[in-house]
């Protein structure tokens, strides 16, 4: 009897666990959950902006001279996410169970019951759209230190002990 409570309550955070990544990640997946493709004929460059790993997430800081706003930062050259600002000399924290690559599933992050599932985070890249180049009406355009449709290659670190 026991052993069938504990698997109940095994299955329950596992459910638990699988819905919260699909509510964190709302609006990336298509209409036929298909996600964001990855711009692999731009060109690179690279960009003064560090990413470490920490558990479930990746802390973005910008040592550039110019903040940017409303660009895509891929993962692995599978997975994105829109990051809304990244301000100059600033650390943003992003979560990683927002990143969905193009078949529209979540970035692997391991868990208690499962560290296997896990996937580093080997190449970080900044990508701004060239639709999101303009500002509205009224609003300066923002990341005018970015040229639009180039891939910038950030520097990724493994987090200090």
């Amino acid at each position: 009897m026991v052993g069938c409570m504990v698997r109940r309550a095994v299955l329950a955070a596992a459910l638990a666990w699988a819905l919260a990544a699909c509510v964190a990640a709302p609006g990336r997946v298509g209409s036929e959950g298909s996600g964001p493709v990855y711009p692999k004929e731009a060109p690179a460059r690279d960009l003064d902006i560090v990413v470490v790993r920490d558990g479930a997430a990746i802390e973005l800081t910008n040592r550039t001279a110019a903040a940017y706003a409303d660009v895509e930062v891929w993962l692995n050259q599978q997975y994105a996410q829109r990051v809304e600002r990244l301000p100059v000399g600033q650390t943003v924290r992003v979560s990683l169970l927002g990143f969905i690559n193009r078949d529209g599933e979540v970035y692997p992050v391991g868990g208690l019951l499962s560290p296997d599932k896990t996937m580093p985070v080997l190449l970080a890249e900044l990508y701004l759209p060239a639709e999101r180049r303009e500002g509205g009406e009224g609003e300066p355009a923002p990341n005018l230190a970015l040229e639009p449709g180039v891939r910038y290659r950030l520097l990724v670190r493994t987090k200090p002990d």
